[in-house]
């Protein structure tokens, strides 16, 4: 979708029946009136795109950098005439539902801000948004939510035989076994064809395994004392959280800048040893 604001992606997903159009914004701190004034154009444009089909939802989510409006409590701390107000205002005036509740930026020694919205047009279409832990080095939470989309019931999928390991030997001696002048004696082609596929297909039932399914596995490069290391990041994550005070912050950071220097030395020693590697066979490159 085109627009003068300078930050922002758009794309339509289609979910089923449901045609969502998703847009991710970024407005810097030190963003002027003009690119302020073409957000509210933005968010105005995309409703309106959305309120021509009946079929079509709306989304949009991004880091907007409004600490002065407080969604929990619809107030804004500044004054009517700041872009803050103006922002809240038009969301109003849209009736954009704002799903984001709490801070989701934390930086030392200040006090956390809500910077990030996720706003719909439609109230139902999110229940809950849960705060996950950084990403790296950042100061914003990850948020994670699930969108009530129309309910399809799910087909299962279609059998996958291992033809690799089938025992054709079984299979060639009944179909030896067959009398085939016999079994094909009817009087049309249709006829025919439909009792040779059947046989044929019973003896694949019979001696043809089928595939086991393959379950994905965590990157092989990253070493199990990372991953456990993860894990007691995570969990140092979730007790700042809960008690928020200097010392689980600086014990968060430390686990945090940890791990991301093992996972550096985990990536550096894989790609070494690949590269190694295609000296002696380099069929692998």
């Amino acid at each position: 979708m085109s627009s003068e604001f300078e930050e922002s992606a758009w794309c339509t997903v289609k979910i089923h029946s449901l045609q969502l159009l998703v847009g991710v914004c970024y407005r810097s701190p030190n963003s002027e009136d003009a690119n302020n004034s073409q957000l509210l154009d933005l968010l105005a444009k995309a409703s309106t795109i959305v309120n021509r089909n009946n079929r079509m939802r709306l989304m949009i989510m991004g880091d907007f950098n409004y600490p002065d409006i407080d969604y929990d409590n619809y107030t804004v701390s500044s004054h009517v005439n700041s872009s803050a107000y103006k922002f809240f205002q038009k969301t109003q005036d849209l009736f954009l539902a704002q799903h984001v509740k709490g801070p989701t930026r934390f930086v030392e020694r200040h006090k956390p801000s809500a910077l990030d919205y996720t706003l719909t047009d439609d109230a139902t279409l999110i229940d809950l948004v849960f705060h996950r832990k950084p990403i790296g080095k950042s100061d914003h939470e990850c948020l994670e939510w699930s969108l009530n989309t129309p309910f399809v019931q799910p087909q299962d999928d279609p059998a996958k035989y291992n033809y690799w390991k089938g025992d054709y030997s079984k299979i060639n001696q009944r179909l030896e076994n067959i009398n085939w002048q016999i079994l094909l004696d009817v009087d049309t082609v249709e006829q025919k064809w439909k009792i040779f596929k059947t046989t044929i297909h019973q003896l694949v039932l019979e001696y043809v395994p089928l595939k086991k399914s393959i379950q994905e596995k965590k990157s092989s490069w990253i070493q199990n004392a990372t991953v456990k290391m993860m894990k007691t990041r995570n969990t140092a994550w979730k007790k700042y959280r809960t008690y928020p005070s200097e010392r689980n912050f600086q014990e968060y950071k430390h686990l945090r800048n940890a791990v991301n220097s093992m996972v550096r030395k985990d990536h550096h020693t894989y790609t070494r040893t690949i590269l190694s590697s295609f000296k002696d066979n380099p069929k692998r490159f």
